[in-house]
């Protein structure tokens, strides 16, 4: 939403409404836009367009898509030089630029979700400033971030149609399908609505396996190191996009069953005796990260059923009706073990071995790439991988562990995490100039979620609560909702106290958390093993505590037993 003041000034338009943040921030006054009549500010269509950053903006085809009005141009042209960008993030992919671009010429229901999309993205920008602005242009951002969410619902529901309009046959099906799954999957989950977005990526992950020809062996290896299971009829990039929302969906909440996670832990072995002592790019890094990632998450799940941690929780004293996200200790893998079963041990060893291997290979090639790299995006794509190879191997070293004390041998690795949290933190804001973006890539946010769930270091915790208070959304989390959630059970800890040091009974472990997708309340429940004298010999008696909070992250309720009583 170009003006011509900022062209003046040689300053690339935010297109905040009433005026440019850039605009605001540098010269501290902004003269305005031009309007089509619409009610919705647009291009002035005789300003000849500066030349994009987006390498994509210089492959479109010859042909332009047949646009309704101007203000649905603006927004598809929006979607090619900022918002894409944004999805794909650190990790390159060619799904949300040229293969969208391509199919939004042959496909209305891809173009009128691409539109849909950067209009939602825009009305949480615009959102966001009337929290840095309060005031008159508040009111008016208010107003504005409003109308261009309707603009974006409008087009998204016309997508949506066209969607149920596809035929259920024809060599390209599966191709349009996955594609229309994953434009859902990110409107969705921009809208706030993750646990229908994570239903339509297990749609999507039950049809693509479905659909597959078994008889096609031809594989391919595409840009991104990513193998399409049938490359004739799906393109790589679009398989890789599936891949990147499963390992996103097992950090947040993964209802898929327990043979999904048994075949998943040892799934591509073929491919992981493949992988080399030392990596020489970051997308063949990038390639076996993603696998070895995805196989640890999987069997963190798995044994989390083997070890009955679905015994930890119970049901809430205050249950939520109608549409809920449930976060269980068998849905997550943020839960703790009610029993070590036999033989467990040597599959932890295995993935723990498998994740040693790919650090060493790696970090050469870390070391280099942050001292010679001039691109902050690959800089932050090789963090946000160390960040989790640490991670992950903490989850799965916890798959072990029913005594919460076991972690505090990992101090020097939490303190890494909340560096390497609040330097990739840093990174985006620079990237996105200070703006909130969407991306479909892991986040920060389920590292520090372990950290302040599993480090009892009062530094340490209360860095990565700061650090989860300085945005509220990202992806499918609200930062604030977990920022809140680790304070209480921070205070519930320290209650119990020794000075600095929280003694095993003193700790808790988070058993469950439930949100209500009508009211935007949030359930947690964390529970408390019994430690007294002879409780390794006998059934581990539970006391829970919950907390119930608004989607404003504030305490609505507490259900609470005496937090120590006859536990010491």
């Amino acid at each position: 939403m170009l003006k011509h003041h900022c062209r003046r000034r040689h300053v690339k338009c935010d297109e905040g409404r009433p005026a440019c943040l850039r605009c605001l921030r540098s010269y501290g006054s902004c003269e305005g836009y031009t309007t089509d009549g619409s009610g919705i500010i647009t291009f002035d269509s005789n300003i000849p367009s500066t030349p994009s950053s987006n390498p994509l903006a210089s492959q479109r085809p010859a042909v332009s898509p047949a646009f309704t009005n101007e203000t649905e141009a603006l927004y598809f042209r929006l979607f090619l030089e900022e918002t894409s960008l944004e999805l794909v993030g650190v990790f390159d992919t060619s799904f949300w630029g040229r293969i969208l671009l391509q199919e939004s010429h042959q496909q209305d229901f891809v173009r009128h979700a691409l539109v849909g999309i950067a209009a939602l993205s825009k009305s949480i920008k615009t959102k966001a400033l009337t929290v840095a602005y309060p005031g008159t242009f508040g009111t008016i951002w208010k107003e504005e971030a409003t109308k261009q969410r309707e603009y974006a619902l409008t087009h998204f529901g016309k997508s949506l149609r066209g969607m149920k309009a596809v035929p259920w046959a024809g060599e390209d099906y599966l191709r349009k399908i996955s594609i229309a799954i994953l434009l859902v999957i990110v409107f969705e989950t921009m809208y706030g609505q993750p646990d229908l977005a994570f239903s339509h990526a297990m749609i999507g992950d039950r049809l693509i396996r479905r659909r597959i020809d078994i008889r096609d062996q031809a594989r391919i290896r595409l840009s991104n190191g990513q193998r399409s299971p049938a490359p004739r009829v799906l393109d790589g990039d679009i398989f890789s996009a599936f891949v990147r929302f499963g390992l996103q969906m097992m950090t947040f909440v993964d209802t898929r069953p327990y043979m999904t996670h048994e075949v998943g832990r040892v799934n591509a072995s073929d491919t992981m005796a493949k992988m080399p002592t030392e990596f020489f790019s970051l997308v063949e890094a990038t390639y076996f990260w993603e696998y070895v990632i995805r196989r640890a998450c999987h069997y963190i799940m798995y044994a989390a059923v083997r070890s009955q941690s679905n015994r930890t929780m119970r049901e809430f004293s205050k249950p939520f009706s109608g549409r809920v996200l449930d976060m269980t200790p068998e849905t997550s893998i943020y839960g703790s073990p009610y029993i070590i079963p036999p033989g467990l041990d040597a599959d932890k060893e295995y993935h723990t071995t498998e994740i040693a291997l790919w650090w060493s290979a790696f970090v050469p090639l870390l070391a280099e790439t942050q001292a010679s790299s001039l691109d902050l995006r690959a800089r932050t794509g090789a963090l946000i991988m160390q960040l989790y190879a640490i991670t992950i191997k903490i989850g799965v070293e916890g798959t072990l562990f029913t005594n919460e004390c076991a972690y505090d041998l990992f101090l020097p690795e939490f303190k890494e995490i909340a560096s390497l949290c609040r330097q990739i933190d840093d990174n985006f804001r620079e990237m996105s100039e200070h703006q909130p973006t969407f991306h479909v890539h892991l986040s920060i946010v389920p590292c520090l979620f372990v950290t302040v769930l599993r480090c009892r270091d009062r530094v340490v915790r209360r860095e990565c609560i700061e650090i989860l208070r300085s945005s509220q959304h990202e992806g499918p989390w609200d930062r604030f909702i977990i920022a809140s959630l680790g304070s209480w059970i921070m205070e519930l800890e320290e209650a119990g106290a020794e000075a600095d040091y929280i003694p095993e009974h003193a700790r808790v472990q988070f058993s469950r958390g439930m949100r209500s997708m009508e009211t935007r309340l949030v359930m947690v429940q964390c529970v408390r093993r019994d430690r007294s004298p002879g409780w390794e010999g006998r059934e581990p008696n539970m006391r829970w505590e919950e907390m119930a909070m608004n989607a404003e992250a504030h305490l609505e309720w507490v259900v609470t037993s005496d937090p120590l009583a006859g536990l010491e």
